[in-house]
């Protein structure tokens, strides 16, 4: 029990931490560089900065959102390009593995709807990114549910602290941890559904 509520700790660390950059001079190019990268390989996420910024400034928050979202778009296409770069390397060692195939196949036929679930949940994106360039997922299929689901993951975020302001943010720094659990459970649930399918 001791370990995993020391699991439930890391969000509210990693929380504060990205919460620096918001009151930093370059917060808004460190914010946009963090949603490239963190489609790509970056483990951190970047909503808790998205959040710091859009409550510094909560006028601008749908502006903070649309950058974010179209830096984390790009950074999913930088993704795809490096699987897909990378493929070969990938399919000698995993390819033929049943697991790996199955993987694939599902990728292929649900292209739209794993990167609109990847963009909006807690799931991996940056797995799914890479993951989709591997399997040479059809390209705009992959792009538009990234934008779905990352465009509706940033301005929900974003339309949030712009009409509620500050009292939303009080209510994310309340349950924080709280809202990490739900999302983490919905996540396995969903991945449960797709097994028993």
């Amino acid at each position: 029990m001791n370990q995993f509520a020391q699991i439930l700790t890391w969000p509210r660390k990693l929380y504060e931490w990205t919460l620096k950059w918001a009151s930093h001079p370059k917060g808004v190019q460190a914010y946009t560089f963090i949603a490239f990268i963190e489609s790509i390989f970056f483990p951190i996420p970047v909503d808790p900065l998205l959040m710091a910024l859009c409550t510094s400034k909560h006028k601008k928050s749908l502006h903070y959102a649309a950058i974010g979202c179209t830096a984390s778009v790009l950074g999913a296409a930088a993704g795809y390009f490096v699987g897909f770069q990378f493929v070969d390397l990938v399919m000698n060692y995993l390819g033929t593995h049943p697991a790996m195939v199955k993987a694939t196949s599902m990728f292929q036929d649900n292209t739209f709807s794993a990167m609109f679930l990847a963009g909006f949940t807690f799931l991996p994106f940056k797995v799914f990114t890479v993951t989709a360039g591997v399997a040479k997922v059809s390209f705009w299929p992959f792009i538009f549910g990234s934008i779905m689901g990352r465009g509706l993951r940033f301005f929900l975020v974003g339309g949030l602290i712009y009409f509620y302001g500050p009292t939303i943010k009080n209510f994310i720094d309340k349950y924080l941890e709280k809202i990490f659990l739900v999302l983490m459970i919905t996540c396995v649930l969903f991945f449960f559904f797709l097994k028993v399918r």
